[in-house]
Formats: structure tokens, C-alpha cells, sequence
């Protein structure tokens, strides 16, 4: 092992990626098991194809889910209801 990358959220598995493919050996470890349903995680836009491209040829492997409505609550408890079209 060359690297050992410790956080496998996205910086860190995006980290241990770059490095693989420049030849390092990549040990990349993380105190949770993977997969896991976090929230904060659970969404992603097809804009951030534009950055990392490499990630379309995964997305026949990740499951989806259609969303139709997204209701937001700040602190001050106002809210937002915003719906797709």
C-alpha cells in the first residue's frame, strides 16, 4: 500500500480514485459500512455529471427514486414547497 485514505465520503473516495488510476496502491477505510441510507446523501443532480464524468457508467447500478415533491424547513420554521413539473 502506497496511500492509506481514511473518509470514504465523496472527497475521500474521489481522493483514493485519482490516486489509483495514477498508478498508487489505495487503501481507503471508513468507520461506517457502506452501503448506508444517510440522508444528506441520498440525492444527487445530473449536474454533477458535468464535474465527474466518470460516474454515468455507474449510474445503471444505483438505485433510483422519482421525486415529486421537496418540502424545506428552516430554523425560523418557515417553509417551502416546491414541486416537479
Amino acid at each position: 500500500m502506497d496511500v492509506l485514505v481514511v473518509g470514504a465520503g465523496p472527497a475521500g473516495a474521489t481522493a483514493a480514485r485519482c490516486l489509483a488510476i495514477g498508478g498508487a496502491r489505495v487503501q481507503l477505510v471508513d468507520r461506517e459500512r457502506f452501503p448506508r441510507n444517510k440522508p444528506c446523501g441520498g440525492a444527487i443532480s445530473m449536474r454533477v455529471l458535468t464535474r465527474f464524468p466518470y460516474l454515468r457508467d455507474a449510474l445503471p447500478r444505483i438505485s433510483t427514486h422519482y421525486i415529486s415533491r421537496l418540502c424545506l424547513e428552516s430554523p425560523g420554521r418557515e417553509s417551502l414547497t416546491l414541486r416537479s413539473k
